[in-house]
């Protein structure tokens, strides 16, 4: 049976940014939710928003709903009283926290001023070449937050985070041009983004989501989706996704394994391990440290 490229059993929601900031939640090096809470009530916002999400979804530790609540309503009131009229980050954790009713009631009202706030700041720092800004830039167009949504807008910041090699732009772009969720279709550019985030180890970070997309890759080429049907190419992606720890593509090759003669494994598994990512990690990138798989169900988590 075939699997369209980003079909719902294993396509990841569009824009991340219902979660803590991409570089935190992706970086999937947390400290423990003890030492989380301690950094929360000394003040820091960012550990506090990664624990309460911990809390919320039991990634990581046990979930407890109570507490994620009590740590948002402690969120809400060390951002009382910070201005954000001049700074992003501020401005979209009271968006966020207003929109979604974390901490308390939800304010529409609230959260518009917030999010309009945003949209004029993340398009001055996307302006000066803020790839992270400029993606969260396209996602409030995408979704219609702090003004109408505009299609075409979030297609043209996204592509500029996109072909800034940000690997969860790349595979948004993907989603996008593949569904034509942009406003137009284009399943042989959606396939070259998607093989840029399959090649993307400029961001050693973000290996999880590179493995995401050598699993698709893996998928597209045995199903000849976007490209043409190739036994081998569809098994040295899933082999080499399956090296960065993505379950899923593990147990693919496993199976088709059962398909192949002992030759066709050697040669397959030889040109697997042959791969060379085509990108070399950014200057001042920190070096690749041990992989952690994403937590289960990261990428299952609905939208906005």
């Amino acid at each position: 049976m075939k699997n369209p490229a980003g079909p719902k059993a294993y396509s990841m929601p569009l824009f991340h940014f219902k979660h803590q900031r991409e570089e935190d939640l992706l970086s999937l090096r947390f400290d423990s939710a003890e030492d989380l809470e301690q950094r929360s009530r000394r003040g820091d916002i960012r550990a506090g928003f990664l624990l309460a999400h911990l809390l919320s979804t039991g990634q990581g530790v046990v979930a407890d709903p109570a507490h994620a609540q009590r740590t948002y309503q402690r969120l809400r009131r060390q951002l009382f009283f910070r201005p954000y009229t001049h700074d992003a980050e501020t401005a979209f954790d009271k968006a966020r926290l207003h929109h979604f009713g974390w901490g308390g009631r939800a304010n529409p009202k609230k959260a518009l001023r917030y999010f309009r706030a945003c949209r004029r700041l993340f398009r001055q720092d996307a302006d000066q070449g803020d790839r992270y800004a400029t993606h969260r830039l396209a996602a409030l167009y995408f979704h219609g937050l702090g003004g109408d949504k505009d299609g075409l807008a979030a297609m043209h910041y996204l592509r500029l985070a996109a072909e800034s090699g940000l690997v969860h732009a790349e595979l948004d772009m993907t989603e996008m041009l593949w569904h034509g969720l942009g406003g137009w279709r284009d399943k042989t550019e959606a396939a070259r983004f998607l093989e840029k985030a399959a090649n993307n180890n400029r961001m050693p970070r973000f290996r999880a989501l590179m493995a995401e997309a050598q699993y698709r890759m893996g998928l597209m080429a045995l199903e000849g989706l976007g490209t043409t049907v190739s036994l081998k190419n569809g098994y040295v992606w899933l082999a080499i996704a399956a090296r960065y720890g993505h379950e899923a593509a593990n147990e693919r090759r496993k199976a088709l394994d059962q398909r192949l003669s002992l030759s066709q494994q050697l040669e397959f598994q030889r040109a697997a391990a042959d791969w060379v990512p085509r990108y070399s990690p950014d200057e001042g990138e920190p070096p690749p440290g041990p992989y952690t798989a994403p937590p289960t169900g990261f990428y299952a988590e609905a939208p906005i």
